[in-house]
């Protein structure tokens, strides 16, 4: 349970309570109840990442006076100190939970700079706990300019060291070479230490977010020009009331139907971009009789006005868009595991490329040429592909191997699918026995010890039991999971739910499952999936000592509950956030005379 959850139900204290400075609140005393307010004010200023001044603002002291007059608020520097103690007793929490629930982690590394300039390195660990939870933890987040692979490796080796972290399945890391470099090192510093897995062969894994992400900064570059005409029309009619207005008589003059708003990007977040040009592509008829009311709209916008060409490129544009932007809303909008469907969205990328180059636009051609490449560039092509990212999809008791045939043959022909398919297959079979491999001598183990536990105990019993299930039907326990009819693709099918029911019948399956599963598809958190700059730290945080720093950053991600927001939410929120502004507006009229506090003559 977490601080926020432990604090929701402390009571402010009120003039009734004014004879209870013996007892406190709650039975408490006075002094350890102010301790549970600070200790909460401390998870205030971490989740919501506020600056510790905000204790010494003129208006906080008053709003907290009028509280309770007897609370005492802490300095800036002691609130610091809360800050970091808190994170100090986190880590240790963390520390014991993963001991005890973590099989094996699959890192992720991220960059990311501050507005001054400086460089950070962030660690991320994912791990399905024993109860089948997905877990993301921030365990490491670094403050130094790291450019050598060596570097990277080696502040990783200490990230798992610190943390007492023993079995790495993936390193996730985007395409800088030092990257590449850094997975070279730390190959070799993991199989030494025994905590690597078939001699770390399926080690390193993509980041499809920037592959995705690279691939739509191309499409967006190329059309620059038009995109940037339609982002000034949308900002000159959009944010002057009496403009807009004007605009929307035009929508109704031109009877177009669409209820989305206009909607005004932010140039480096291209989700943002492709929500902009969606809905205003709707309104190209009401933009163009807009410009025939208002001489001004296009001399104010610096490239001219969309013309129809610009249009024309918008709509064209947007369809290139819409299957990178569907796999990326999956990415950062979810909260349960997405490897499984790796394989499924690269091969439906593939798909829409060949079914581009098949048709009888010569643009969408010559992009499905271009983007081909550069992802093939990027993953490798099938070669070089790390083969988890197959397994997994056979993993998923709604696809298993049929789905992954399908695809095979779609993209690459029947013939040289066969082959592939082939070579997968051989893959999995013998991860599957590496597998059992570990699993009955951790068993022996169970049998020699005297302390083993009941979790222990009862999965010994489970494992042997499908064991003799084996033996009776000559088959693997993989072959039997691979007879199975496949389930059925539901809106509510839950892949960790399904193995936890079955780990008993498939064991080894549900160890594999526990490890693969918890693979990321991409190393940026969800509010910076569409980001094509990385992630910025603000002023407050760029200026601070890297050790509090790390501390702020890794104790927000361990006491926030849920998620951070996605950019999709934050995109809901600005409509949801309009609709609210145009109520007030209508409910009380001008915004600004509505907070005068009445008229002068009463």
């Amino acid at each position: 349970m977490s601080h926020l959850q432990q604090e929701k139900d402390f009571k402010v204290p009120s003039d009734e309570d004014e004879d209870e400075d013996e007892e406190g609140i709650g039975g408490d005393s006075e002094e350890a109840y102010f301790e549970k307010v600070r200790k909460t004010l401390a998870i205030f200023v971490v989740v919501d990442g506020l600056p510790f001044e905000l204790v010494e603002g003129q208006y906080f002291i008053e709003f907290t006076s009028l509280l309770n007059p007897k609370f005492e608020l802490p300095s800036s520097l002691d609130l610091s100190k809360y800050c970091y103690q808190m994170y100090l007793d986190e880590k240790l929490k963390l520390q014991k939970f993963m001991e005890t629930n973590c099989q094996s982690v699959c890192l992720t590394t991220d960059t990311w700079t501050s507005v001054h300039g400086r460089n950070y390195l962030g660690i991320t660990a994912h791990f399905i706990d024993e109860d089948w939870k997905l877990h993301r933890k921030i365990l490491y987040f670094l403050g130094n300019p790291l450019c050598s692979g060596e570097e990277i490796s080696t502040e990783i080796e200490s990230c798992l060291l610190d943390w007492g972290i023993n079995k790495v399945f993936t390193v996730t890391m985007d395409k800088a070479s030092s990257n590449d470099s850094a997975i070279v090192y730390l190959k070799d510093k993991l199989i030494e230490r025994g905590s690597g897995f078939l001699d770390c062969k399926y080690l390193q894994m993509k980041c499809i977010a920037q592959i995705i992400n690279s691939v739509v900064v191309e499409a967006l570059e190329e059309a620059s020009l038009s995109v940037n005409r339609v982002r000034d029309a949308v900002e000159y009619v959009k944010f002057n009331p009496e403009k807009l207005k004007k605009f929307k008589k035009c929508v109704e003059d031109e009877k177009i139907e669409s209820i989305d708003r206009l909607y005004l990007d932010v140039s480096n977040v291209w989700n943002t971009t492709y929500v902009m040009l969606c809905r205003a592509e709707k309104y190209e008829k009401a933009f163009d009789r807009y410009e025939e009311l208002d001489p001004n709209f296009k001399l104010a916008i610096e490239d001219g006005s969309p013309s129809f060409a610009d249009w024309f490129i918008v709509r064209k544009l947007t369809v290139i868009l819409r299957p990178f932007y569907n796999i990326m809303v999956n990415i950062s909008s979810s909260s349960n595991v997405t490897f499984n469907n790796f394989w499924v969205d690269i091969s439906d990328l593939y798909a829409t490329f060949l079914e581009w180059k098949n048709g009888n636009d010569l643009k969408l051609q010559i992009v499905a040429n271009k983007m081909k490449l550069k992802l093939d560039e990027y993953l490798g092509g099938y070669e070089k592909m790390n083969k988890i990212v197959y397994i997994a999809s056979v993993l998923d008791p709604r696809s298993k191997l049929e789905v992954l045939e399908f695809a095979f043959g779609r993209i690459y022909g029947e013939e040289k699918g066969s082959v592939l398919f082939k070579d997968v297959k051989e893959a999995l079979f013998e991860m599957f026995n590496e597998y059992e491999k570990m699993l009955q001598l951790q068993l022996k183990v169970v049998d020699k010890s005297n302390s083993a536990s009941n979790k222990d105990i009862v999965y010994k019993n489970f494992f042997m039991d499908s064991y003799k299930k084996r033996r009776l039907d000559e088959k693997s326990e993989l072959e039997l999971y691979l007879d199975e009819p496949t389930q059925d693709d539901t809106d509510d099918f839950d892949i960790l739910e399904w193995w936890k029911c079955n780990s008993g019948k498939f064991p080894v399956l549900a160890r594999m499952a526990r490890d693969i599963l918890a693979i990321p598809k991409s190393t940026a958190r969800p509010d910076i999936a569409f980001n094509t700059g990385g992630g910025v730290l603000d002023e407050y945080r760029g200026d601070m000592n890297f050790e509090i720093l790390q501390a702020l950053v890794c104790a927000q991600d361990w006491l926030r509950v849920g998620l951070p927001k996605s950019q999709m939410d934050i995109v809901k929120e600005h409509d949801e956030d309009e609709m609210y502004d145009e109520g007030l507006i209508s409910e009380f009229g001008e915004l600004g005379s509505s907070w005068g506090g009445g008229n002068d003559s009463d």
